[in-house]
Parts: structure tokens; C-alpha cells; sequence
């Protein structure tokens, strides 16, 4: 038989087992209700608090059917847990998958504003690529009319150099024929100075022999009327 003082430390333990504080969880207040925080864990306890539906509250222990509980404000009390659900509730999860429809809303807008984005950039990329080709051939036919035109270029130095020579040549010759032009001009201007000074001394000279010479009556037309 057992003994009597085995069993009351049995009942004692029983009891004092379910007073034990339970691990702290996260529990929520049940849907389309509102519910009464209490001083205590029974009906005869003053009410502190009414809590709304799906407000979370943390259970710090449980006993008898009422969980001692904080709200989000620190506030402690006790809650019949019946009342309490391990999620929140219906209209919180509705919600929440509002909120993150409208995310994934928001974020297929955002992919396709940054689809569109590429797509502009992609064209413009393409443009530019045109471009770019298109500026590269013109540089190529510049490039290669550059080498025409470098080869024209040596083609007239050459022919400027032969020209630069033929007009030394040219301009020395006419250097010799201006020199040679300005002797005959001397030259002729001292030869007509000697005719013309010749001229005077035959006529002075003539002047001093023609009134010497006896002349007949008739009146003859001499060499200086004919001047």
C-alpha cells in the first residue's frame, strides 16, 4: 500500500505542474471578438482590458484554462485561452495577402516599367549601334580618300618643287633680259644723244658756211626751209 504522505506529494506536484510557467509563445485573440484582460485567472477578477480580435499577445504561462499574457504595450494579465488561436486572424491574413498581392502588384509593374526601360534602352542601343556603323564607314571612305589625296599631295610637292625650279629659272632669265633691256636702252639713248648733237654741230656749222657762199638770184628753197 502506498503510503499517504506519497500521495499528497503526488496531488501537490500534480498541482504545482500545472501552475509551471508555459515556454513564451505568440498566440492571437480570435477572430470577430473582443475579449477581456483580467488582474487575475478567473471571472471575478477586475477587467483592465478589452483586446480586439487578432491582437497578439505574448502567453508567458498557462493554468486552469486562462493563459497569462502581454500585449504588444507591456500591459500583462490574464485571458480565458480558449479565445486564443496560434494564428492570427482570418481578416489579419486577408490582410496581410492583400498587402502582399498589392506587393506583388506593385512588383509586376515595377518589372514591367524595367522591361520597358530595357526595351527604350535597347533601342536606343541599337540606334547608337547604327550609328556608329554608320560614322565608321564614312570614316573609312575619309580614310581612304585621306590616302588618295595624301598620294595627289606628294604627286603636287613634286610638281611644286619642278615648277618652284622652272620659276627660279624663268625669273633669272628674265633678271638677264631686264639687265640686257636697260644697257640697250643706254646704249640707245647715248647713240641718239650723239646723233642729235651731231645734228646741232652740222647745223651750227652749216650756219657758219652758208653765208659765205655767194648764191645765185634766184631765190632757191635751202635746207633749212625744209626744216
Amino acid at each position: 500500500m502506498i503510503p499517504s504522505s506519497y500521495i499528497r506529494l503526488l496531488i501537490v506536484a500534480v498541482l504545482a505542474l500545472g501552475y509551471l510557467p508555459a515556454q513564451a509563445a505568440t498566440r492571437y485573440v480570435t477572430d470577430s471578438l473582443e475579449i477581456t484582460l483580467r488582474a487575475g485567472n478567473s471571472t471575478q477578477h477586475k477587467i483592465t482590458r478589452m483586446l480586439k480580435s487578432g491582437t497578439p499577445l505574448q502567453v508567458l504561462e498557462e493554468a486552469d484554462g486562462w493563459a497569462h499574457v502581454s500585449t504588444p504595450d507591456g500591459r500583462e494579465g490574464w485571458v480565458l485561452s480558449r479565445f486564443l488561436s496560434d494564428q492570427p486572424s482570418a481578416r489579419e491574413r486577408l490582410e496581410l495577402a492583400e498587402k502582399q498581392l498589392a506587393q506583388f502588384r506593385n512588383g509586376g509593374d515595377t518589372l514591367r516599367r524595367d522591361l520597358a526601360n530595357l526595351q527604350s534602352q535597347n533601342q536606343r542601343l541599337e540606334a547608337d549601334n547604327g550609328r556608329v556603323t554608320e560614322q565608321n564607314a564614312t570614316l573609312e571612305r575619309e580614310l581612304r580618300q585621306l590616302r588618295v589625296d595624301t598620294a595627289d599631295t606628294i604627286a603636287i610637292t613634286r610638281s611644286n618643287r619642278l615648277l618652284k625650279a622652272k620659276v627660279a629659272e624663268l625669273e633669272h632669265s628674265l633678271a638677264t633680259l631686264e639687265a640686257e633691256t636697260a644697257q640697250l636702252r643706254d646704249a640707245t639713248a647715248s647713240t641718239w644723244f650723239l646723233y642729235g648733237a651731231g645734228v646741232i654741230f652740222g647745223g651750227i656749222l652749216l650756219g657758219l658756211i652758208l653765208p659765205r657762199v655767194p648764191l645765185p638770184r634766184r631765190k632757191r628753197r635751202g635746207m633749212w626751209d625744209t626744216l
